[in-house]
């Protein structure tokens, strides 16, 4: 099975590059951020056209998120339509079971300091990831297999920079404790197959791999990661494609994960 998230920015405007490499990939589930467009006028047509049923979520922030999964594969149930405990409805979190398989879509906030100021964009930030962590103790992460896949806007590879969004150490501390949330630990796939050796060899790690693709994560439990067969930056979507000429790109790339069936 295949697992993809891209924080898209902007669905409608990426449209045809979104069904280019839905073509091309052929994942069989995907999360989607920064969405940026209306669940009355999200896509839904356009991508059941090239075998891809949808939910997407977007209440009144100028982002959301999405699921998508192969016609082929059961239908959604929805588990999650957002964070609880905010002030207004969130539509940074979406939670759908796809038979199995427990697929959640996240963005988290970036805290931007142009926006809240630089102290009150970190705490508008990591209070927004304290409700996720508390939503997923409160639900606990599903026994089977189950993902967070999104962008986290946080760098986990990145030393902590006090004031600097994604390098502070609040949000690193947070970043750790989504990881040990829940029934049993989550796991980062990409660092967990491209972990370093004692000898400080990176295997099958990427030297020009841009930082900021670490914003995307996917999370797995243990049975996930068990079966995890590969894990890549699919940088190939964030240049110019020959078929598509003239196009414009997000800055950031799709990340793929490919799980082995369970023995």
């Amino acid at each position: 099975m295949r697992i993809a998230t891209w924080c898209i920015d902007g669905v409608c405007g990426r449209l045809e590059v979104l069904c280019h490499w839905l073509k091309r990939r052929e994942p069989d589930v995907v999360a989607l951020q920064k969405i940026r467009v209306s669940e009355e006028k999200f896509p839904a047509k356009a991508l059941a056209s090239v075998a891809y049923r949808s939910e997407p979520l977007r209440t009144e922030s100028s982002y959301g998120v999405a699921l998508l999964a192969r016609n082929d594969l059961p239908k959604f149930e929805i588990l999650d339509r957002g964070l609880p405990g905010g002030d207004r409805p969130d539509d940074r979190f979406l939670t759908a079971r796809i038979g199995d398989l427990v697929v959640s879509s996240v963005y988290a906030p970036f805290g931007n300091p142009a926006v809240r100021g630089r102290d009150g964009a970190i705490k508008y930030k990591v209070a927004w990831l304290d409700r996720l962590i508390a939503h997923l103790e409160e639900r606990r992460v599903d026994a089977g297999r189950s993902l967070l896949c999104g962008d986290f806007n946080v760098l986990p590879d990145v030393p902590a920079k006090p004031g600097v969004p994604n390098c502070t150490q609040d949000e690193k501390e947070r970043l750790q404790t989504i990881l040990k949330t829940g029934f049993q630990d989550l796991y980062d796939l990409y660092r967990r197959l491209h972990r370093p050796s004692a000898a400080g060899r990176n295997h099958g790690f990427n030297p020009r791999l841009p930082h900021t693709s670490r914003l995307q994560l996917t999370l797995g439990t243990e049975s996930v990661a068990a079966v995890t067969a590969s894990v890549r930056v699919d940088l190939e979507y964030r240049a110019a494609v020959d078929e598509l000429p003239g196009r414009t790109w997000p800055a950031s790339a799709p990340m793929i994960v490919d799980l082995a069936d369970p023995a």
